[in-house]
């Protein structure tokens, strides 16, 4: 999926917010900027149906709970850029949390293999320049992107890639590029 800007994170995120469920597991994967934490904000904001909702990066707290959520099951966000040990995540007890939450994984590279879910879809983020955007796509030149609430550190559009682990995500990640394809969002996604 190419994301010409923000509001095609956005979308993406929105769609993926549609279905909650306890144990969906989000692995956010990509370099610093690329968008994860932006796709994150997006997705709680959705979930939350409140677009004015502060929702912050948790790289120094490693998780933000958000567990108030009206019919729905609490969805936790980590950050584990600043993790460096095995140890230092078992901690977070994920082998416990993860099955009873949405999780929103941000560098799960770290994540021990044991206390990793089987099932799980994984967004691989990437900045991607002109050369790559489709024919009729554009990148976003609005110099006032900014101003108008653009958090992406520059304007280059993004590719994401949605990897399936297991078979739950299978039919659901068919659902979710449908109702994509069925929004009008042309000119920030593709």
């Amino acid at each position: 999926v190419i994301l010409v800007d923000e509001k095609g994170t956005d979308a993406l995120a929105r769609v993926l917010a549609t279905e909650l469920r306890p144990g969906d597991c989000y692995y956010l994967r990509g370099d610093v900027g690329s968008g994860k934490t932006v796709f994150s904000r997006a997705f709680v904001r959705a979930a939350y149906e409140d677009n004015a909702l502060s929702v912050t990066s948790p790289t120094f707290t490693l998780v933000n709970v958000y567990d108030d959520l009206e019919g729905g099951p609490p969805i936790h966000h980590y950050d584990l850029y600043r993790v460096n040990t095995i140890d230092q995540v078992s901690r977070l007890q994920l082998g416990k949390t993860l099955p009873k939450v949405v999780s929103l994984i941000e560098w799960p590279e770290i994540v021990d293999k044991r206390e990793a879910l089987e099932e799980r879809l994984e967004l691989w983020f990437e900045t991607i320049g002109e050369d790559e955007l489709p024919e009729g796509i554009e990148r976003n030149t609005d110099e006032d992107a900014e101003e108008e609430g653009n958090e992406y550190e520059d304007i280059l559009p993004r590719r994401v890639r949605l990897f399936v682990v297991g078979t739950q995500w299978r039919e659901r990640l068919d659902r979710v590029m449908e109702n994509l394809a069925a929004m009008d969002i042309s000119e920030t996604m593709e």
